[in-house]
């Protein structure tokens, strides 16, 4: 059950959430590449625009879920660890200031050309604010 005082209360919250922080994350960094052109935009179909984003972040959480949970159990592990040899790496923003790098390895495996910029941004910034909820509920 949900209880925000209870150690560990925020590992299911950044698992669930990781998917559709990934895709906005994602989207953002795209249309930023993309200034100063102009980005199409029509206010008469806000409907359509509110429907296709929560169907893509509802299929991103549920299709990230299965992926999120082993490297943010890793990521718990380790970080729990590190706060059992020094309490100094308790703060949450110590959690993200870590997380983020830690993220950022699976992308060691690939060449700076081959890597989508928004890809790689969304990636490191999912994985520090991930760390930073998980850092929150300890």
């Amino acid at each position: 059950m949900y209880r925000p005082d209870h150690p560990g209360w925020s590992i299911p919250l950044a698992i669930i959430l990781a998917g559709p922080i990934f895709i906005a994350l994602f989207f953002i960094a795209d249309l930023y590449l993309k200034l100063p052109a102009s980005i199409a935009f029509e206010p008469s179909n806000m409907l359509g625009y509110a429907t296709n984003a929560l169907l893509l972040l509802g299929l991103g959480m549920a299709m990230s879920v299965p992926i999120a949970i082993l490297p943010i159990l890793f990521g718990m592990a380790l970080m729990q660890m590190l706060v059992r040899c020094s309490p100094a790496f308790r703060p949450p923003v110590v959690w993200a200031i870590i997380g983020g790098p830690i993220g950022a390895l699976p992308l060691l495996a690939f060449q700076p050309k081959d890597i989508y910029r928004p890809a790689a941004f969304a990636l490191v910034a999912t994985s520090a604010i991930c760390a930073w909820l998980c850092g929150r509920g300890q």
